[in-house]
This record gives C-alpha cells, sequence and structure tokens, in this order.
C-alpha cells in the first residue's frame, strides 16, 4: 500500500499546538523547536520538512513520526480540514 507524508495534517498540528494551544508567535515557536522561523513558516504553510526538521518537530508536539504519514485518501482529506482551520484562525 501506498503511503504519503501528509503535510496538511503536519501544518494543522503546528498551527493549533502554536496558535491555539500556546499562543505565541512564529519567531518563539521556531526558538523552542530549534528550527528558523521561515522553515517553521514554510511548514505551516504544507511545504516538506528536512527528516531531521521532522524529527525535531515531533518531539515538540509530542507525536510520533507515524502520525504524519498516511494513505493518499487520508491526506486529501486533512487538507480539506486544514482549510477549515485556517478560516477559522483568521476570524
Amino acid at each position: 500500500m501506498l503511503h504519503v507524508f501528509d503535510a496538511a495534517h503536519f501544518a494543522k498540528k503546528l498551527k493549533t499546538k502554536r496558535i491555539i494551544e500556546l499562543s505565541i508567535n512564529l519567531r518563539s515557536a521556531a526558538k523552542k523547536i530549534g528550527i528558523s522561523a521561515s522553515t517553521l513558516s514554510r511548514l505551516e504553510n504544507n511545504k516538506m520538512p528536512e527528516i531531521d526538521t521532522f524529527l525535531k518537530i515531533c518531539n515538540w508536539l509530542n507525536e510520533l513520526p507515524r502520525e504524519f504519514i498516511v494513505t493518499p485518501h487520508e491526506a486529501k482529506y486533512n487538507k480539506k480540514s486544514l482549510t477549515n482551520l485556517s478560516k477559522s484562525i483568521k476570524k
């Protein structure tokens, strides 16, 4: 069975923890994770992380990496959920 990295789900988890749970800005979160703010911004916009960055963020999120490895169907579903989250954050 084919599996893919679910960038939308990953971005959703990042934004949820940073904005909703911790109420911190991008730079503060990036510093806590140990990555640059520009890298965090790219990842919050559904870009693919480098493996070491991915693992750092999984640790920060307290999630297993397999949480973000899904079937293509699941990835498509999660992308729709991220769109709805982004709309609610902007309000």
